[in-house]
């Protein structure tokens, strides 16, 4: 986030440089926080508005990196510029995310339960000492909370800039002090060149930490800086008609970048497209139409203003919309974001402007107290499970995580497609190497989930081979090449029952949502199988779907005598979904000539689907999050699963 009032850009060098504000830099900071709403409002519509922030991290490197230039500049002492530095970071943000911080532990506290206090508590911390990102790196992963129920992950992006900031103020008192500030813009463009192609190197590598390190994603605000440092080498930027077509046409760049970009492939190189095209608004913009008529409009101008407690309550609200309420309705979200925007507005009015009367040191020493208040506590309360909810008994048991990882074998035979290859399954997702033919578990998830229900069978009279991926459903063809290894792991997987000739195959698997191409994609395995001579085919269909979770739907509701019933009906937003889904794929089967078992027939009747196999929670749930199979739901419906018995 840029987070700085005023928007200078140089318009001299060395002792006698002096800054302007310039209102469309703010109106650049209105469009990245429009998108960021959007997106996180309506994902469907701005799939990839998050490119909002990577706009915010070049306006932040060229605004903070013009500061200090300007006070190595005009001859300020080296501890001086750094305190100088500092204080004012800590006023600018500090108190605007201590409000968001306070206010989050006070809801939290009466209305989370003692578990996802614990996370929320646990995300204040890391909040409060700017290591969001780390936090959020380090827990990712297939089984991971949903996104939306951690009321505080925005911070990951106001983190990096932190953690930026440690190092690149001194960094440039260094480099000025060897150099005498002139090659500012060569060091600054090799930093940044190293930095990005780390990021190109490390996002299909290993995605989640290219988006969340610092090293990866520290290049964009280095961009700003290498702006920055060109204005203070005497390098002007002037208003030309031919800039000024640039600037339209960089503007018009970063609404469809929102709409194109591949987020499975973010940052890596289309990260360019908004960095870019920010660059090219802040070099070429200023005095244009972009700026007079579009970006520096009073309406514009005020939402960039406010863009810093917009960006911070935002995602604070949504998120315990959707803790609270599921499945929202559009006119709720549309609600959540008008609540968003008149809390910034509040915070901007009432502690932002004010703040910035007072005195620097008297401020920031405050806030800086204030902060670690709020590090203490949230810490206080995360490592002695503070809670101000009290639970049933059947609430208790619901609050408890329920991790399928070791039933589905994961690491060995179910792999991360991510970060493992097909020649890192384990010799034991073969087969127990008995006589007994195989029968091969192919796909994502939905495949592993299978497996504790097939080794529950006495009767199956198989050995059960199992080759599963997150993320990647059975394919013959290149397709999956945006989910890490997947290519890599299916090719694998071909070779494997090319050598090993199983007699049945069992398919499950997260299919595109294009009947067409889910189709031709089930085709062209289903071919592959045959030519290699196995004898039964078995198609799964789809698990029905509680969203956001079964347990996070179970546990605000209640239920007579504090008992959960059987079977509820799953929730709206889902089922006709699934339910298609189901009836495509069981045709599919049938005109393919291959066996289909639908888990929504043996899971779901005329008064609802079943939600617990047994009375042990969270054990005996149906499923462990939204449509994953828990062990005992798995053996539970595969008991109908008939394979012909083998030759």
């Amino acid at each position: 986030m840029a987070v700085l009032d005023s928007a200078p850009a140089s318009t001299a060098v060395g002792h006698s440089k002096l800054t302007t504000y310039r209102a469309d830099i703010d109106g650049l900071r209105a469009l990245a926080i429009g998108l960021v709403l959007l997106y996180h409002a309506f994902p469907s519509y701005v799939p990839a508005g998050f490119v909002g922030v990577d706009v915010f991290f070049v306006i932040s490197g060229y605004l903070i990196t013009g500061i200090l230039l300007d006070r190595r500049a005009r001859g300020t002492a080296v501890p001086r510029v750094i305190l100088d530095f500092y204080q004012r970071r800590i006023k600018r943000i500090f108190p605007a995310l201590i409000v968001v911080l306070v206010a989050c532990a006070i809801y939290g506290w009466f209305r989370l339960f003692p578990a996802d206090y614990e996370n929320l508590t646990k995300y204040i911390a890391g909040g409060a000492a700017f290591v969001s990102n780390f936090l959020l790196a380090a827990e990712a992963g297939y089984f991971d909370q949903a996104a939306e129920l951690k009321p505080l992950m925005h911070l990951w992006s106001l983190a990096i800039e932190e953690q930026f900031y440690i190092v690149w103020p001194l960094l440039i008192l260094l480099v000025g002090k060897i150099t005498r500030g002139r090659y500012f813009p060569w060091i600054f463009g090799a930093l940044v060149v190293a930095s990005f192609c780390f990021g190109l190197y490390l996002t299909p590598v290993d995605p989640t930490n290219a988006y969340y390190s610092p090293l990866s994603r520290g290049w964009e605000l280095g961009v700003g800086g290498i702006l920055a440092s060109l204005h203070a080498s005497g390098v002007k930027s002037r208003t030309t008609r031919g800039g000024g077509v640039v600037a339209i046409v960089a503007l018009l760049s970063i609404p469809v970048g929102a709409l194109l970009i591949d987020k499975a492939q973010f940052p890596g190189w289309q990260a360019l497209v908004p960095v870019l095209a920010t660059a090219a608004i802040i070099w070429f913009g200023a005095g244009t139409l972009v700026d007079r008529r579009l970006l520096g409009t009073r309406p514009i101008v005020f939402i960039g203003l406010i863009s810093f407690p917009l960006y911070l309550w935002h995602w604070v609200v949504l998120s315990f919309l959707r803790i609270e309420h599921p499945a929202p309705s559009g006119l709720m979200l549309i609600g959540a974001l008008v609540a968003s925007v008149l809390l910034a507005a509040a915070t901007y009015l009432f502690i932002e402007k004010p703040l910035k009367r007072r005195r620097l040191q008297t401020v920031s020493a405050v806030a800086l107290i204030a902060m670690a208040v709020v590090l203490a506590f949230a810490l206080t309360a995360h490592l002695l499970k503070w809670s101000g909810v009290q639970l049933t008994p059947t609430q208790a048991a619901l609050s408890q995580a329920y991790d399928p990882r070791p039933d589905y074998r994961f690491g060995t035979c179910f792999i991360d497609a991510p970060t493992q290859h097909g020649s890192e399954f384990a010799p034991e997702c073969s087969g127990d190497g008995g006589s007994q033919p195989t029968v091969l578990l192919w796909g994502d998830s939905l495949a592993a989930q299978l497996y504790p229900g097939l080794r529950a069978r006495d009767d199956l009279g198989y050995q059960i081979a199992q080759r599963t991926a997150t993320s990647c459903p059975p394919s013959t063809t290149p397709e999956y090449s945006d989910r890490g290894n997947c290519n890599d792991i299916n090719d694998s997987t071909r070779a494997w029952i090319e050598q090993h000739h199983p007699e049945a195959v069992v398919l499950n698997g997260r299919w595109s949502e294009d009947e067409a191409t889910r189709a031709s994609e089930i085709g062209a395995v289903t071919g592959f199988l045959e030519s290699q001579g196995v004898k039964t085919i078995v198609l799964v269909g789809p698990t029905p779907d509680w969203y956001p979770d079964l347990r996070g739907l179970l546990i605000r509701q209640s239920f007579p005598d504090d008992v959960l019933p059987e079977r509820l009906a799953p929730p709206a937003g889902t089922w006709p979904a699934t339910q298609a889904r189901d009836v495509s794929l069981s045709a599919l089967a049938d005109s393919l000539g291959i066996q289909y078992f639908s888990m929504t027939d043996r899971l779901c009747d005329d008064d609802g689907c079943l939600i617990r196999v047994s009375d042990d929670i969270p054990a005996g749930l149906v499923t462990s999050d939204h449509d994953h199979l828990t062990a005992e739901a798995s053996a539970y419906a595969l008991r109908e699963l008939a394979l012909p018995a083998p030759h």
